[in-house]
């Protein structure tokens, strides 16, 4: 039963947010570019700062190069697309609290400093210019979240549950009215559920 609910919900449409009155692309649905996929690969480090250095980050390849006259790195894009009208992404070096930089993308639109850049018809752009938005954002996690959780719960108990822990002499166990309670708010929102998933089918 659990693993059919859970089933049932993630067939609810990817690629646009579950809400029919939000038109927004999900950013789940997107391909981007991550900081974080660089870093491993050394492209970020000052004493490699002369070197052209080629990197990969969601599929794509790059030339890490370094800027004299600004002191700076920046990225090449080595395959441009046909609709690419900017070939280079530049970074932001910030102070960490404890010592140390980090590194961020500058997105060429806004100028913003983001940790992921997002593919746009040859173009890499942030989360806010695109007008993206994450799918839990999308989620209502008043009736959703909640009950998918409590579903986890439920399934976990139920794999290690013993007849013994039902009673303890002829009252039920403190463990029992918890499971039952669990049970009982979980038929509750699966029910809401239910309804939701007849109403996006």
């Amino acid at each position: 039963m659990i693993a059919n609910i859970l089933n049932n919900f993630c067939m609810l449409p990817v690629g646009k947010s579950h809400n029919p009155q939000a038109a927004k692309t999900l950013v789940e649905s997107m391909r981007a570019i991550s900081v974080f996929e660089l870093r491993p690969q050394h492209v970020l480090r000052r004493h490699f700062a002369f070197e052209d250095i080629l990197c990969r980050s969601g599929g794509y390849s790059f030339y890490r190069k370094y800027d004299p006259q600004a002191d700076d790195f920046y990225l090449e894009l080595v395959h441009r697309g046909e609709h690419n009208h900017q070939s280079t992404i530049n970074f932001v070096e910030t102070k960490c609290h404890f010592g140390g930089t980090r590194w961020w993308f500058e997105c060429p639109k806004c100028l913003r400093r983001c940790a992921k850049l997002y593919d746009d018809r040859d173009n890499f752009y942030c989360r806010g210019c695109l007008d993206l938005e994450y799918a839990s954002h999308s989620i209502n996690y008043r009736s959703d979240e909640p009950t998918l959780k409590k579903l986890q719960k439920l399934e976990d108990i139920q794999k290690n549950w013993r007849p013994a822990y039902s009673f303890y002499g002829d009252r039920m166990t403190k463990r029992a009215r918890k499971e039952e309670e669990l049970l009982r708010q979980v038929q509750i929102g699966t029910a809401i559920m239910h309804a939701r998933l007849k109403r996006y089918a």
